[in-house]
């Protein structure tokens, strides 16, 4: 499990000349940022068994290079799968033959 923290200098860290003076609308404010630092966010990772072969067991059996349409049809299948994750503001961090299941 990862915790996800705000980065230091943001959510209101005091920072610059008056580092740590504290101001009339500083006390006002405090409870919201303690209250908002004290909330943990969690990233979760969801994994599903995909049982078969990988492309990059597909590759180094040399069976795709046997056959170009179907290399062109997988090909178009990883680009429409691309298109659809970056549709729904997801990245894929780690694409590669060995992370694409066939």
């Amino acid at each position: 499990m990862l915790s996800v923290r705000p980065a230091k200098g943001l959510g209101g860290s005091a920072a610059g000349p008056r580092a740590g003076v504290p101001s009339a609308s500083d006390s006002a404010s405090t409870e919201s940022k303690t209250t908002t630092h004290a909330a943990r966010r969690y990233l979760y990772i969801t994994m599903e068994f995909c049982n078969g072969a990988t492309m990059r067991e597909v590759i180094d059996n040399k069976q795709l290079h046997k056959d170009a349409s179907l290399t062109w049809s997988l090909f178009h299948q990883v680009l429409e799968a691309l298109a659809y994750l970056h549709g729904k503001n997801v990245i894929h961090r780690d694409l590669k033959p060995s992370n694409i299941f066939l």
